[in-house]
């Protein structure tokens, strides 16, 4: 049975080249345990009204590991979501877990 789903901002660093125009490359997402999840590539970037969390911030679809992930940026910090279930975060989705997911992966459940 599943629990009550709620989300919350994860706040993370991040490692990201600034161009002289003003450009903004994120490059690898660094977890608060040191993990280092290098991001094979920027799909888009556009300011984005978080509708699920509230606010408003630079919403960047990144690739990492092969798999499409939202990164914001807020201001001057960064957070990705996470889906949280019944007081604890949810470590892996359903799908990872069929599948034999690793730590590897990226163990959270972003939207």
């Amino acid at each position: 049975m599943k629990g009550v789903e709620r989300r919350e901002r994860k706040y993370v660093e991040v490692v990201a080249d600034f161009s002289e125009d003003g450009r903004v490359t994120p490059l690898v997402i660094v977890w608060d345990d040191g993990r280092r999840f290098p991001i094979d590539r920027v799909v888009d970037g556009r300011w984005a009204a978080n509708m699920k969390l509230g606010g408003r911030g630079y919403r960047y679809t990144v690739m990492v590991g092969g798999r499409e992930r939202l990164l914001w940026r807020d201001e001057n910090r960064w957070y990705v979501e996470m889906k949280v279930l019944d007081g604890g975060p949810a470590l892996l989705s359903q799908e990872d877990i069929a599948r034999g997911a690793d730590d590897a992966v990226w163990r959270f459940t972003p939207a």
